[in-house]
């Protein structure tokens, strides 16, 4: 998987959840410590995120690092 793409599905993985949660992106970005417009880039899958940054976002929006396994598996839903 590229970074391009493996960014891009990140973003729509957090956005998703994010809406699930019925959280804005203000107030998920002040509970992250960090800002509207990097939450925003995130989102968009035009920004690298820190991986403590990452685990504070899957924290607050109740996921975790084995969900983004999802992300690997449905690009690559076999061994090969």
């Amino acid at each position: 998987m590229s970074e391009k793409l493996f960014l891009t599905q990140l973003g729509q993985l957090i956005r998703n959840q994010r809406r699930v949660l019925h959280l804005s992106q203000e107030e998920l970005a002040w509970r992250c410590n960090i800002t509207k417009n990097g939450l925003g880039k995130i989102e968009l899958g035009q920004s690298q995120v820190r991986i403590t940054t990452l685990m504070t976002i899957l924290r607050e929006l109740n996921l975790n690092i084995y969900d983004l396994q999802i992300l690997q598996d449905a690009h690559y839903p076999f061994d090969e």
